[in-house]
C-alpha cells in the first residue's frame, strides 16, 4: 500500500487480506514521508497492527534483525 493515505483504502485491504499481509510504504520522492508518517500515527487501528504494517512484517520478509 503506497501514496493511498485514506483509512478506507487501509481497511479494506485489513479486511481482504489480513494485517499479516500488509506492508505500507512511500513512494518517495512522489509522495511524502512525512505525510505518510502522520497518517499511520492517525490511523484508526491498535498500535500492535499499525508497528506490524509499518515495519514488523518487512522485517519478517527481508529477514532484518531489530
Amino acid at each position: 500500500m503506497s501514496g493511498a493515505f485514506s483509512a478506507e483504502p487501509l481497511l479494506c485491504t485489513r479486511t481482504a487480506l489480513g494485517e499479516d499481509h500488509i506492508l505500507f510504504s512511500v513512494d518517495y520522492p512522489f509522495e511524502s514521508s512525512l505525510a505518510a508518517a502522520q497518517f499511520m500515527d492517525c490511523v484508526s487501528a491498535p498500535e500492535h497492527v499499525r508497528e506490524k504494517i509499518n515495519f514488523k512484517i518487512a522485517q519478517r520478509v527481508l529477514k532484518m534483525t531489530s
